[in-house]
């Protein structure tokens, strides 16, 4: 539902924040890196149409942990090695119903926090919570996922990254429900879609070092709807698939 450009560049650019660790950054010090990705994605989640997409971005990192990012404003608040936590700020778009032939822009605030877990060295656990996603901006997401990585040569990197999206009631309604008044404007049945799991995903990235300024990532993300989305009138995919190509400039 969300523009598929800001899916992607949050999903390859924001974990990497939230991983790394600021203790090493001299005190007073930023990090600069900056983006742009471009790909193939749905129009909207339970869509079958894909379209192209071009996003320039940059990411910032200062030493007190405070973070920026495409769609992201965040804080690490914890100095230990393998756990990082903070609160975290989501800013954008607002997500998009399949059957709004208008395309409104809306602005999308939401609030919460993140965590993640270096379980060993190349396998990290992470998580967000956050609220405000909704029509009436109360509704509740959590994300969980898990993030596999290894090395092939001293240049290039592949990583596995699978998650799950839970949301509540006013989210699930928001986006795939169908009120008696919008089934009586339109040509779908009324639905009412309850909270639970909202859908799973896979992203495969290879990653490669072009030198010590720019390095290129290039992928597929693979995602499923839950009972409940595909279930919706709204839905006529069940199953979505992005492409995505991230040139990066660390500045």
């Amino acid at each position: 539902m969300k523009r598929p450009c800001l899916i992607l560049a949050t999903a390859i650019a924001c974990p990497a924040w939230a991983q790394s660790d600021t203790t090493f950054m001299p005190e007073g010090s930023h990090d600069i890196t900056l983006i742009a990705v471009a790909g193939l994605a749905p129009r909207s989640e339970g869509s079958g149409t894909l379209r192209p997409f071009v996003l320039p971005g940059a990411s910032v990192q200062w030493s007190n942990g405070v973070f920026l990012d495409v769609g992201t404003l965040g804080m690490q608040l914890s100095s230990t090695g393998n756990l990082r936590y903070g609160p975290k700020l989501g800013y954008g778009i607002k997500d998009e119903r399949s059957d709004d032939p208008q395309r409104k822009m809306r602005l999308d605030l939401q609030a919460g926090g993140f965590a993640s877990y270096q379980l060993l060295h190349n396998l990290n656990l992470h998580s967000d919570l956050m609220y405000g996603g909704s029509d009436d901006y109360r509704g509740v997401q959590l994300n969980v996922g898990a993030t596999l990585s290894g090395r092939l040569t001293s240049h290039q990197a592949v990583a596995l990254s699978v998650g799950a999206n839970f949301v509540d009631q006013a989210y699930m309604q928001s986006y795939f429900g169908v009120t008696a008044q919008q089934a009586a404007q339109g040509h779908r049945r009324a639905y009412h879609a309850s909270g639970g799991l909202k859908n799973i995903s896979t992203t495969g990235t290879w990653h490669i070092e072009l030198n010590q300024k720019y390095s290129l990532a290039t992928g597929v993300n693979v995602s499923w709807l839950g009972d409940t989305p595909a279930a919706s009138p709204l839905t006529r995919n069940n199953q979505g698939y992005s492409l995505f190509t991230l040139l990066s400039y660390h500045y």
